[in-house]
């Protein structure tokens, strides 16, 4: 599993121990939750309603736990809208977007940063037991986020918006100024309550290019939610929900150099009738960098040891190219010139 996510701890759990309960159980907030959250609460009572007596029975046990856990006590019953907890709902965050199944198992996944900081900060053990049932109560096959923590979300939306960086300064309602100590991202658990919410999506997006979160590396991985990990997905999803978005690229073809090369691979005439001439959105890990024999700055995606993805800039790039290094994951967007030798080659490219 880990070769799937090089920096994630997984927590997995068995398709038959997933559950949920009724609303009654969850912890009703009554009218407190704004219209916004409305059709993703009563997706929550449909899912429920669908399970069976044990999953409801399991989910009951879980929230009976919950509310018994310190933090649920402070963040609900004390409606606490603190910085402290910050780190445990940008984990909560962080398992929804790296939510998938494989093999029959239901699994999630934190980075190994943000688990270590969450159990060695004050309280630790019962915030990560927390994040962990939280997220395990998210998946849409165990019912949903529960209400009562729908609510907590949205206070600290209201305070702390969706995402901030480490050293942001938030001055709330009473003129209070707030030093942020650890990058955070909502924006995901946001997108879980109304996946066509515009503020959210483009939340995500800025997110990683302020370096806050980032996309996940594996495409080869049933998500529940791939929009929200995988650059692909969420350039997909722009294009059902969010055509107008300024971060949507205009491409003919997003493709990993893996994908392109096989095509080339396979036929390089049907690939060229497919690609040539096309604007492509390339998203792979560098492995070379340099100038070919005409001073011509390049970007190299090896498929293999002989074979690779080659994208060629014009020298108002170099300065962009200069910051990269080999291993960085980046996107290179530029008209596919075909097979030249072993190598598939994209010209007039910029770094997306």
């Amino acid at each position: 599993m880990m070769k799937k996510f090089k920096t994630i701890a997984f927590f997995a759990f068995t398709l038959c121990m997933l559950s949920s309960c009724k609303k009654s159980n969850d912890g009703d907030v009554g009218t407190s939750l704004t219209s916004n959250y409305e059709n993703y609460i009563d997706q929550i009572n449909k899912n429920v309603s669908s399970l069976s007596p044990e999953r409801k029975k399991k989910r009951e046990e879980w929230m009976n736990e919950l509310k018994r856990n310190q933090v649920y006590i402070a963040l609900v019953d004390s409606n606490n809208v603190s910085e402290k907890y910050l780190p445990t709902l940008n984990a909560i965050s962080e398992a929804i977007k790296n939510t998938y199944l494989e093999n029959g198992v239901s699994l999630f996944g934190i980075s190994d940063e943000v688990a270590n900081d969450l159990e060695k900060s004050t309280d630790g053990s019962a915030k990560m037991d927390f994040t962990v049932k939280v997220a395990l109560l998210s998946m849409k096959m165990n019912g949903g986020m529960p209400e009562s923590i729908v609510q907590v979300y949205e206070n600290y939306r209201k305070k702390f918006n969706l995402y901030g960086k480490a050293g942001d300064v938030i001055v709330d309602a009473s003129g209070k100024k707030i030093k942020i100590e650890k990058d955070y991202n909502l924006s995901y658990t946001f997108a879980l309550f109304n996946p066509s919410d515009k503020k959210v999506l483009d939340a995500i997006f800025e997110s990683v290019e302020k370096k806050i979160s980032q996309w996940n590396e594996e495409a080869n991985i049933t998500y529940d939610n791939a929009f929200m990990g995988l650059k692909n997905g969420y350039m997909k999803h722009l294009r059902e929900v969010y055509p107008d978005s300024e971060y949507l690229m205009d491409v003919d073809f997003e493709l990993t150099p893996e994908d392109l090369y096989s095509n080339y691979s396979a036929n390089e005439v049907a690939a060229d009738e497919k690609f040539k001439g096309k604007r492509l959105a390339i998203t792979g890990m560098i492995t070379d960098i340099g100038k070919d024999i005409t001073d011509s700055p390049y970007i190299s995606f090896r498929v293999d040891d002989f074979q690779a993805v080659t994208c060629y800039f014009d020298d108002e790039n170099v300065k962009a190219i200069s910051k990269l290094k080999k291993g960085e994951i980046i996107t290179v967007i530029g008209k596919c010139d075909g097979l030249m030798l072993t190598n598939v080659v994209i010209r007039n490219c910029e770094i997306y």
